[in-house]
């Protein structure tokens, strides 16, 4: 089993949680990632750690949690469904899988 580093993992959640609010809902995962730009802009780290945005899957939602810590670039479609990059300053983004089935 590989052993990857802080790094590594956190932006591999990153890619996770991004690639999942695209594939289930393009608009509500560039919600998401504008109000992570806006807040990150703002350095307002106390509601960054409480963003409640939940993307719902069939056994499980996920929430982004945020922290100040690493440079970051989202890529994600604007209303003219063609990529736009939102810079992200210095933001962690961790992902947390909740269970919304009755097995925890």
């Amino acid at each position: 089993m590989e052993i990857l580093s802080e790094r590594e993992s956190m932006m591999n959640l990153i890619a996770d949680a991004t690639q999942l609010a695209d594939h289930y809902d393009a608009h509500v995962a560039q919600q998401i990632k504008q109000r992570v730009t806006e807040l990150a802009a703002a350095e307002n780290l106390a509601q960054l750690q409480q963003l409640p945005y939940a993307l719902q899957s069939t056994t499980s939602g996920f929430l982004l949690a945020c922290t100040k810590e690493v440079q970051l670039q989202f890529t994600c479609l604007n209303q003219n469904d063609t990529p736009t990059t939102l810079p992200v300053a210095a933001v962690k983004i961790i992902l947390v899988e909740v269970r919304t089935d009755a097995q925890a």
